[in-house]
């Protein structure tokens, strides 16, 4: 029960940002596939789910709002960094990637 309170305050939350933002929008919360709590899935598998869940359910949206996962440490791991962002964005709307060490919200722009 902790964790549907705990998304309830963050929905109302996102609600009065919007609302002091004067963004009229909906807040809809989309219930993970159980495929993807796993851990024995690839990254690539995960990525490509997500893409697919967000595609079902933004069918009418203008633009969506991903958080950008942390890059790589190893340069080594970039190309398959570059190639899971074009997984997760691959056919939605206009996709703003946020970026940030901690959550932060204004509403000066």
């Amino acid at each position: 029960k902790q964790w549907y309170h705990r998304r309830v305050r963050e929905k109302l939350q996102l609600e009065e940002i919007l609302r002091i933002l004067r963004i009229d929008a909906d807040v809809h919360t989309v219930p993970l596939p159980g495929q993807l709590t796993a851990h024995d899935i690839t990254e690539a598998e995960r990525y490509s789910t997500l893409n697919q869940l967000m595609r079902e359910h933004s069918t009418h949206t203008v633009v969506t709002f991903l958080y950008l996962p942390r890059p790589p440490l190893n340069d080594a791991d970039n190309s398959a960094y570059l190639e899971n962002l074009c997984r997760l964005s691959e056919g939605l709307p206009p996709c703003l990637l946020v970026s940030g060490l901690s959550k932060v919200t204004t509403s000066e722009l």
